[in-house]
C-alpha cells in the first residue's frame, strides 16, 4: 500500500470510529449495527473478565450496547489511534478512550468516568470498513454522586 492510500485508508477508520462513538452518544442503533461485520465478536460488558459471553454480529451488538445503555446520557470520546495495515484489507486499532455514563434521578447525578482504550481489528468490504473485533479495556474507573446544577454554575 502506498503512503497516500494507506492516509485515505487511516482517515476512513478513523471515521468509521468516530460514527460509532457518536452513535453510541446520540443512542442511534441501527448506526452503530452499521460500524460492525456480520461477524464481528465484541468483548464488552464483562466478557473480558468472564462475566459474560462475548457478543457477535453488529445488530446483537447494537442491541447489547442499547440494553445497558438506554436511560443513560453517555458522553464517549477516542484520541489519536494507532492504526496498522496487515493487509490493503486488514488493519487493526488501540485507541485511547475517555468516556463517561450518567443517570439522574431526584436532582441527582450519578456518574461513572472511565479512561482505558478500544482494541480492534477491521476488514475493508464492498461498502467500506467494518469492525470485526472489539475489545474494551478500563484501567481506571471513578465513580460519584453530585447534586443536579443548572446552566455554568
Amino acid at each position: 500500500m502506498d503512503n497516500l492510500t494507506r492516509l485515505v485508508e487511516i482517515e476512513a477508520i478513523k471515521t468509521l470510529m468516530a460514527k460509532r462513538v457518536r452513535c453510541i452518544d446520540e443512542k442511534d442503533w441501527d448506526g452503530l449495527a452499521s460500524v460492525y461485520s456480520d461477524d464481528c465478536i465484541s468483548w464488552s460488558f464483562g466478557a473480558d473478565e468472564g462475566k459474560s459471553p462475548p457478543t457477535i454480529g453488529g445488530k446483537a451488538i447494537a442491541d447489547s450496547t442499547a440494553r445497558v445503555l438506554t436511560g443513560l446520557k453517555t458522553v464517549h470520546q477516542v484520541h489519536f489511534p494507532e492504526i496498522e495495515f496487515q493487509s490493503d484489507t486488514e488493519a487493526t486499532g488501540i485507541w485511547p478512550l475517555n468516556d463517561v455514563l450518567a443517570s439522574e434521578k431526584d436532582g441527582k447525578r450519578t456518574w461513572m468516568r472511565a479512561y482505558g482504550h478500544y482494541r480492534q481489528s477491521y476488514r475493508k468490504q464492498a461498502d467500506g470498513w467494518k469492525i470485526v473485533e472489539h475489545r474494551l479495556t478500563r484501567l481506571l474507573v471513578e465513580n460519584g454522586t453530585d447534586d443536579i446544577v443548572s446552566g455554568w454554575g
